[in-house]
């Protein structure tokens, strides 16, 4: 299955994945920081509804803002206080999205829903009028995605009643971003992180001022261990991080069954990364990755995937001979997977993959596109001089095919692993031409054998080989 990344005309964002960052933008900043002291009522009601508008111009915008206000003025507010109309794709200029504030609020005028709604808004790239585009105080009206606040009047007086000093809100929260300062240096003996359990954590952490240093994260993870340095710099429109990143041999298992995941490949892990970033989201930071990687997996197993199996039928295909049985699904164990990642914008080019199979060595150049979870390698195994226990008896191997690279293409979901691996036909249709090659090579020595000049003997042989 190829997974190709989509193009202009075909765009378009997971309305879960822009969901999923606006409510932990709101957890963690609105609500955490405490910018804003009435959203947490209706957030911990389930009373803020979330729209994700596909619209890529100001046009398709129009219309799925007057299809949210009528929806949010005909709905009973105990269900559905507040309308988020989520943008990611359009107004990624913040001047743009400013002028459209203009017609925003000449719509609820048309529509007479003046004095019951009004629309407010947040921007990736706010800017307050006189401060400097990386002033920290822009921060507070800053969305992972432009974004149209609608609220009803109503709630916003009851609100404001409850807090006779929402005038102060503002202010407040430019003196709480100014102020956040933090250093600190922590021991731990267990600490439980993204449901992996630490053990022998450390932490030092300053902050100030947008400025985030995680100077070490390191501990021991099952049975190996890890260290973790990065920096995130909030102070500009678009937040940038940097990170590096060491593991020793832990299961990689683990970490994947943590997020999760199910495990293509098993093995203990070791990992240097070096990565830099940007961006208003986990999806926009994809996108922006860069940077390299080395990684070893060890002592490891391929899941659910029969590498020997994908062998035996190009030998049986060369042997034109039929294969006895249905494959085995066992797993294939390796002793080394190893290479390099060099990660260009989303995308890891791994050109020197190499794994150790008893009997095989296995040599790949491809790479992982992130930004959809796929993948695109071809695939060399080299049979070494052990020619025994093959699973049929239609791909017996003989003194031929040992030392050629019998090729499979990888392509298809990330999570397939090596179950996304399948014999490619093109290049053994290239092996079978070489076999014909060598075989008429042999025939020419037992044929002329010492009858003409050498000369001629490799002349020929060359003309066969072409």
């Amino acid at each position: 299955m190829n997974t190709p990344t989509p193009g202009p005309e075909t765009l378009s964002y997971p309305e879960d994945i822009v969901i999923a960052d606006t409510v932990r933008w709101l957890e963690k900043a609105v609500i955490g920081l405490n910018l804003c002291p009435f959203a947490k009522g209706v957030h911990t009601k389930g009373q803020i509804h979330y729209a994700v508008s596909q619209a890529q111009d100001a046009e398709g915008v129009v219309l799925d803002l007057h299809r949210e206000l009528e929806a949010l003025a005909e709905s009973n507010p105990d269900k559905r206080d507040t309308t988020l109309l989520i943008l990611p794709q359009a107004f990624e200029d913040f001047l743009d999205f400013n002028d459209f504030l203009a017609v925003a609020d000449a719509m609820v005028d048309e529509l007479e829903l003046g004095g019951i709604l009004q629309v407010a808004s947040f921007h990736p790239r706010f800017q307050f009028e006189g401060t400097e585009v990386d002033d920290v105080t822009n921060c507070t009206n800053r969305a992972p995605y432009p974004t149209l606040h609608l609220l009803r009047e109503d709630s916003i007086d009851k609100a404001v009643e409850a807090y006779p000093e929402a005038e102060m809100i503002y202010e407040r929260n430019m003196e709480t971003l100014r102020k956040l300062d933090i250093e600190a240096a922590i021991g731990l003996g267990q600490l439980t992180l993204s449901k992996l359990p630490i053990e022998d954590a450390r932490i030092a952490l300053t902050a100030k001022g947008g400025l985030i240093n995680l100077k070490e994260l390191r501990g021991d993870l099952h049975g190996g261990e890890f260290a973790v340095r990065s920096q995130l710099d909030a102070r500009p429109a678009i937040p940038l991080l940097t990170a590096s990143k060491q593991i020793k041999r832990i299961p990689l298992e683990k970490l994947l069954e943590a997020r999760g995941e199910k495990a293509p490949v098993r093995g203990l892990l070791d990992l240097n990364a070096d990565v830099r970033t940007q961006g208003n989201s986990e999806k926009a930071w994809v996108d922006a990755l860069n940077g390299n990687a080395s990684f070893s997996l060890s002592d490891g197993v391929l899941v659910d995937a029969n590498l020997e199996q994908q062998l035996c039928q190009g030998i049986a295909t060369l042997n034109r001979k039929s294969l006895s049985g249905e494959p085995r699904g066992k797993d294939t164990p390796f002793e080394e997977l190893h290479g390099n990642l060099k990660f260009t914008n989303g995308v890891a080019s791994n050109p020197d993959l190499k794994a150790r199979i008893p009997g095989l060595t296995v040599n790949g150049d491809g790479a992982v596109d992130l930004r959809v979870l796929g993948m695109d390698y071809r695939v060399g195994i080299v049979i070494e001089g052990d020619k025994t226990a093959m699973p049929d008896p239609a791909c017996q191997v003989n003194e031929r095919y040992v030392g050629l690279e019998w090729p499979l293409r990888c392509r298809g979901p990330l999570e397939l692993g090596a179950k996304a691996c399948r014999l490619d036909k093109d290049g053994l249709g290239k092996i079978a031409a070489k076999l014909a090659g060598n075989k008429l090579e042999q025939k020419i020595e037992e044929k002329l054998g010492d009858k003409v000049s050498p000369e001629l003997k490799d002349a020929l042989k060359g003309l066969f080989n072409r």
